[in-house]
């Protein structure tokens, strides 16, 4: 299963449920706990085999669970960059870069 914005599906072991689909614990468990606070019946699973967790909801409850799914995915937001001195190196490059346009712009017109 290929991961994009897209991490829920049809539960194939119950047609009455769906699934949400995590690659990491923290991020399973934290829905899991929004969908209970929510009054959900949800449940988690572990798939050792392709190392996803699972937490399954009724169809009934889809839009409170998709609510807390987004909830989760904002929390567990990473940057586009995720190397720190990396990000930092280049706003700073852009900044520079933007700095020198502005300058010539701004020469190009007092000139000309």
């Amino acid at each position: 299963m290929k991961f994009g914005y897209l991490n829920y599906g049809n539960d194939p072991n119950d047609k009455g449920r769906k699934m949400f689909v995590y690659l990491n614990q923290v991020e399973a468990e934290d829905m899991l706990q929004r969908t209970q606070d929510a009054g959900i019946d949800a449940h988690i699973e572990h798939r050792e085999k392709t190392g996803v967790w699972l937490v399954s909801i009724p169809k009934t409850h889809f839009d409170k669970a998709f609510d807390c799914n987004a909830q989760v995915k904002a929390a567990g937001k990473s940057y586009l960059i995720a190397d720190r001195p990396l990000r930092f190196f280049l706003l700073g490059i852009f900044f520079i870069a933007l700095s020198i346009a502005l300058t010539g712009a701004i020469v190009t017109a007092i000139k000309g």
